[in-house]
């Protein structure tokens, strides 16, 4: 979804809205062993903490 997210502006500004949270979160639910989410993140934080290399 990271990298979907990324390859234009219409994609981005509908998977990072808010109301696109229930796809990352079912994303997110189908890989084992991950730690639960934070609960001072968004999903989409997350998700960007989580697999892309140099966040935060």
């Amino acid at each position: 979804l990271l990298n979907l997210a990324r390859t234009c502006k219409s994609l981005r500004q509908l998977l990072m809205a808010k109301s696109s949270a229930f796809v990352w979160k079912a994303t997110r639910r189908q890989i084992d062993g991950l730690p639960d989410r934070p609960t001072d993140l968004t999903e989409q934080e997350y998700a960007n903490l989580v697999f892309w290399p140099g966040y935060g």
